[in-house]
């Protein structure tokens, strides 16, 4: 887990986005160091934000796509892959 997400990071996360969701057409991050960051990233059919608390070892990430073709459990696999979690991991997955 991160504590600050650097330009690198953020394009592996976009790839990863990409390859799982649909393409992605902006992006913004905010650190708030040393505790979380967060990114959006814009997407071509919504959005996807991920933020990350360092101390607590969290991850939160809410993805909204009109697309309904989206990998969603090859983008948690990758998501897991990217964020090295802990031996366990809690995943809840809303369907709206």
């Amino acid at each position: 887990m991160p504590k600050e997400l650097n330009q690198s990071q953020i394009d592996d996360l976009s790839f990863r986005i990409k390859n799982s969701v649909c393409g992605v057409v902006g992006v913004t991050v905010k650190n708030f160091w040393p505790f979380s960051w967060t990114v959006c990233f814009i997407l071509e059919e919504s959005h996807c934000v991920i933020s990350g608390w360092y101390l607590e070892k969290r991850v939160l990430v809410d993805v909204f796509c009109c697309n309904s073709e989206v990998k969603s459990r090859k983008l948690q696999e990758s998501l897991i892959e990217f964020f090295m979690p802990e031996p366990t991991a809690e995943i809840k997955e809303l369907k709206r």
